[in-house]
């Protein structure tokens, strides 16, 4: 008799099941992976699909340690992130389903509702209405990922937090700014606080025990505009100029976003044109 019974964990027991299918009926359409990352997965399988827009596509499924707990995981190449929704920074993509308890017994039906699941993406995703409805329902979610890959890509020293009191603002709107480093030779700041009208930001902070050390103020610019404007990858304004138009439009042409920086040292207290607007610049 052996001194200890040794049995497989039910974790174990769903991956073995699955590794059984995708070696076996599932190797029409997927091979498994040369390459592992055994920190996170059990195994991985290839998939080489040709996209219509995009060309060819390597999609690789991965079946997490703790599956079933955790649903098998889809990565496409981090390139496509912000080129088509539902792709996060690391290639993952994020598909809507969600771990079940029949998944222990039926371990292999959690594998086909994700790749029936990332099906419906790939067919949908050829389609540049959908892509655009897609990134304008969550554009908030999707400008901050822009905002991190362009911080990441040119080393821009941003804060390392936001916080900013709110309150809603029908048109154009100047607020205050205030900066906090922990170090005065940092560039980049621990937090900055913006507020609206004449919200004393520093107050705010000291408030809330966020204010430390070297102390830099500024100024801050809200301006609102309609749901309805698009606000997707393909229509952000990625410079100055760019901003500049994209501001001037929205306003109809009655603030310019470059004048009002320059006004904070000629002495032009709101920005606005002083003279006939250029045409716009997109």
């Amino acid at each position: 008799m052996p001194e200890k019974l040794v049995t497989n964990r039910p974790f174990e027991v769903a991956a073995s099941a699955v590794e059984a299918w995708l070696d076996g009926e599932g190797s029409s359409f997927a091979k498994r992976s040369k390459s592992q990352d055994e920190r996170r997965k059990f195994s991985s399988w290839d998939l080489q699909l040709e996209h219509p827009v995009l060309g060819p596509q390597l999609v690789r499924i991965s079946i997490p340690k703790d599956f079933p707990a955790t649903p098998p995981q889809v990565y496409l190449n981090r390139k496509l992130c912000l080129v088509l929704p539902h792709i996060e920074m690391d290639g993952r993509f994020c598909h809507d389903v969600v771990s079940s308890p029949t998944d222990y017994s039926w371990p292999t039906g959690a594998v086909v509702a994700v790749i029936e699941s990332f099906e419906t993406f790939w067919n949908n995703s050829s389609d540049a209405k959908w892509i655009t409805s897609e990134f304008h329902k969550e554009r908030l979610s999707y400008w901050l990922r822009f905002c991190e890959q362009f911080r990441i890509a040119n080393a821009v020293p941003t804060p390392h937090a936001v916080r900013v009191q709110f309150r809603s603002v029908q048109k154009t709107t100047e607020g205050k700014l205030c900066a906090y480093f922990q170090n005065s030779q940092k560039l980049r700041s621990e937090l900055m606080v913006a507020t609206t009208e004449e919200v004393d930001p520093h107050v705010l902070a000291s408030r809330h025990g966020w204010s430390v050390k070297t102390q830099v103020r500024g100024y801050s610019l809200f301006v609102p505009f309609a749901d309805n404007i698009r606000w997707t990858p393909a229509d952000w304004p990625k410079s100055l100029l760019e901003l500049e138009s994209f501001v001037a439009q929205v306003t109809d042409h009655e603030q310019s976003v470059i004048h009002w920086i320059q006004s904070k040292s000629d002495g032009n207290p709101h920005g606005h044109f002083s003279k006939p607007p250029s045409p716009p610049l997109i």
